[in-house]
């Protein structure tokens, strides 16, 4: 091998020719060399434009095949125009908020006089030649007609209801109708201290009528109870239908159908009910108007949320440390949302028109109820609304228990069974309601009496421990000590399963 010295000293013998005919060689191999690498630089090159370029393409025709989808396929097309009806209906919310703000007294005054010429038309009240006030006909018919409309009254009716369902139909939906149909008239109650607007009795002495309610009216809470009970529950009858496989879909086609038929029918009904209400002195038209938006609206919303409400409510259920940490986040949630309700009721004017609580004492004469309180009417009542909130705590903890307790091979199918124990157990849940009923009408003697003054309490804390412990006792206590041990659940055979796993598919497919 020859060294670096060895090399230099041939170099320097070599005469000048030769090194030079050496250095063009050598040039032209580093020229060539540089020609290949500049020839594989701009292949490269050029084979990663056309590569950039074919991905561009294939992107193009991604983008041109979806917009053809989203304009040829028929769901696409519907999910658009309900995308478009969304934001109409969503803008014409808006506007119509902001016109009943302008045109709310102007209203109320017109409607004022029509009820006044309507009651006195039919002879539904007269005026009284002793106080020359407005009294209603005492009739039971129409005392039935505006027995719905007191907050206590429609509550304790629609509790009766979701936990027929609860037991009966399917558990799942009842506990859905739990939540957000509590939800939604905790956010009504809200609404109705933000607006304080009046009953139309309050407002004259020449409006009479059946029953003395001390709450407001706007919006309607009764109109979005009735609305958003029975259509949610129609919803959520017709999302199990859609995800039932075993169903063909002609019979899917018919069970839809039938469901639109039933729709039709409730609202065909709910129409004269409401007139019969309106000529009670109980609603103005623009409580009823209200009422029926804002129950669109927050129906819409919980129509979207369906997939999220099914999840959420899946895990507070469930027998897991997750659930128990869901309650403690609940009980949270609940100060908070009281909290803000009492932020509300500071910020209304409490001092109600000394008209409204003239022509209350008038109607309670008349109809022989008078209310023993410090606030008549207006705000005060209005907030205990929010004690629907003491029946969700109740429910929060009696779904966590049955669902504990129950043993695994009917966690999942307990509510199901032939028609006798479903009509058993609907007919339990519904006795059980009986002592409720007792406290509701009794409630005002109960306040006056000595033993409840001395320990200090007042309408809201009875109402909330009432319905904390009613809650509890329906979606709690009665599957899992009463309706177990007589058999009346529904046990399936089924493989062990963790039963919160098997809950939560559950409520996949409802």
């Amino acid at each position: 091998m020859i060294d670096k010295s060895e090399y230099l000293n041939i170099q320097k013998s070599k005469n000048p020719f030769e090194q030079e005919e050496e250095n063009e060689v050598l040039f032209n191999k580093t020229v060539s060399r540089a020609n290949i690498l500049k020839q594989n630089v701009e292949t490269i090159i050029v084979s990663e434009r056309k590569k950039e370029e074919q991905e561009q393409e294939q992107i193009i025709n991604q983008i041109i095949e979806i917009e053809d989808f989203i304009e040829h396929n028929p769901q696409m097309v519907n999910y658009r125009k309900g995308i478009k009806k969304k934001i109409l209906l969503f803008s014409i919310f808006i506007l119509i908020l902001i016109a009943e703000r302008i045109l709310y007294t102007s209203l109320l005054d017109e409607e004022q006089t029509l009820i006044q010429d309507i009651q006195k038309g039919l002879d539904l009240s007269s005026i009284s030649s002793e106080q020359n006030y407005a009294e209603f006909s005492n009739s039971y018919f129409w005392k039935i007609v505006s027995f719905g409309v007191g907050f206590h009254n429609s509550f304790l009716l629609s509790t009766q209801f979701i936990a027929t369902v609860y037991v009966s139909v399917s558990d799942f939906v009842g506990i859905k109708l739990i939540f957000t149909t509590l939800l939604g008239l905790y956010f009504i109650g809200v609404l109705q201290m933000f607006y304080n607007g009046p009953l139309p009795f309050w407002t004259s002495d020449q409006i009479s009528s059946p029953y003395c309610v001390q709450t407001s009216a706007h919006p309607s809470r009764f109109v979005f109870t009735v609305l958003y009970i029975s259509y949610y529950f129609l919803y959520c009858l017709r999302f199990r239908v859609q995800r039932n496989k075993r169903k063909s879909e002609s019979e899917k086609q018919n069970l839809y159908k039938k469901i639109r038929i039933i729709q039709i029918v409730l609202a065909l009904l709910l129409v004269p009910y409401l007139f019969l209400v309106y000529l009670s002195g109980l609603q103005f038209i623009i409580n009823v108007a209200l009422g029926f938006i804002m129950f669109y609206f927050y129906y819409t919303v919980i129509r979207q949320s369906n997939l999220f409400i099914s999840e959420t409510l899946a895990k507070v259920s469930i027998n897991t440390e997750q659930a128990k940490r869901n309650i403690f986040n609940w009980f949270i949630i609940f100060i908070v949302m009281i909290f803000a309700a009492y932020v509300v009721l500071l910020g209304t004017d409490t001092y109600v028109d000394i008209k409204w609580i003239g022509n209350y004492l008038n109607c309670t004469q008349n109809n022989s109820n008078f209310f023993l309180n410090s606030q008549l009417v207006g705000p005060y009542h209005t907030f205990s609304v929010i004690t629907v909130l003491g029946g969700l705590a109740g429910a929060i903890f009696g779904l966590n228990h049955t669902y504990n307790h129950l043993k695994q091979n009917c966690v999942k199918t307990w509510y199901k069974g032939t028609i006798l124990k479903r009509f058993l157990r609907g007919l339990i849940v519904n006795i059980f309601m009986i002592p409720s009923w007792v406290l509701n009408y009794y409630q005002n003697s109960l306040l006056k009496s000595d033993f409840v003054i001395n320990l200090g309490f007042s309408e809201f804390i009875i109402d909330i421990l009432h319905y904390f412990f009613l809650y509890l006792l329906l979606f709690g206590f009665i599957p899992v000590y009463l309706y177990q041990p007589f058999k009346l659940v529904h046990i399936k055979k089924q493989k062990q399963k963790d039963r919160s796993i098997t809950f939560l598919q559950q409520s996949m497919q409802e």
